[in-house]
């Protein structure tokens, strides 16, 4: 049986797991938000491995 998707729903889906990657993501950096920008690169580096890892 072959499936049809709707870009509309793989957009959803594809932010909801960004969305709870991050909140994952800054809950473990135990740092205040509103230092956020001073690290932003190191920040993207764990996303970017934790998105690898899921592929």
């Amino acid at each position: 049986m072959q499936r049809l998707y709707e870009t509309e729903r793989i957009v959803d889906d594809l932010r909801s797991i960004l969305v709870s990657q991050l909140a994952e993501t800054l809950g473990n950096f135990n740092r205040p938000v509103v230092d956020l920008a001073s690290f932003f690169e190191e920040l993207g580096a764990t996303l970017r491995a934790k998105a690898q890892r899921r592929s």
